[in-house]
C-alpha cells in the first residue's frame, strides 16, 4: 500500500479518471496524491495522471474535505507522490516539488526509499 510506506492515511476515495491515483492525508490533515509508475515508460504515464488527479482534486476539494472527515484542517495544494523502480527516469523530477519514492524489489516484497 502506497499510502503506508508514506507514512499516510488512505481516503478511500480515487478521481473517476484516475483510478491509478491513491489519495490520502498525512497527520495534519493535508492532501496526497500517490503513483505507483513500474516498468519502462510507465513514469510518463503515471506522472499524466497524478497531474490530471490533482486537477480534479482543486476542483472536488470540497467533496474530498468531508471524506477525510476533519474539514477545518485540510488546506492547500495536494502533495505529489510518485513510486518508482526506474529512478533513471524520474531524475528530472528530483528538484520539483514531486516527492521521489524508489521502489526496490526486496525478500520481502518491495522496498522503499524516499529520494527527495
Amino acid at each position: 500500500d502506497l499510502a503506508a510506506r508514506a507514512g499516510l492515511k488512505p481516503l478511500g476515495v480515487r478521481a473517476p479518471a484516475c483510478p491509478g491515483v491513491d489519495l490520502a492525508v498525512d497527520r495534519d490533515g493535508r492532501l496526497h496524491l500517490l503513483v505507483r509508475a513500474t516498468g519502462e515508460g510507465a513514469l510518463a504515464a503515471g506522472g499524466a495522471d497524478l497531474v490530471a488527479c490533482g486537477a480534479w482534486a482543486s476542483v472536488h476539494a470540497d467533496l474530498l474535505r468531508r471524506a477525510e472527515g476533519d474539514a477545518e484542517r485540510w488546506s492547500g495544494p495536494p502533495t505529489l507522490h510518485v513510486f518508482t523502480d526506474r529512478p533513471r527516469e524520474a531524475r528530472g523530477l528530483l528538484d520539483s516539488s514531486v516527492r521521489i519514492h524508489l521502489l526496490a524489489a526486496a525478500s520481502e516484497g518491495w522496498a522503499c526509499v524516499e529520494l527527495n
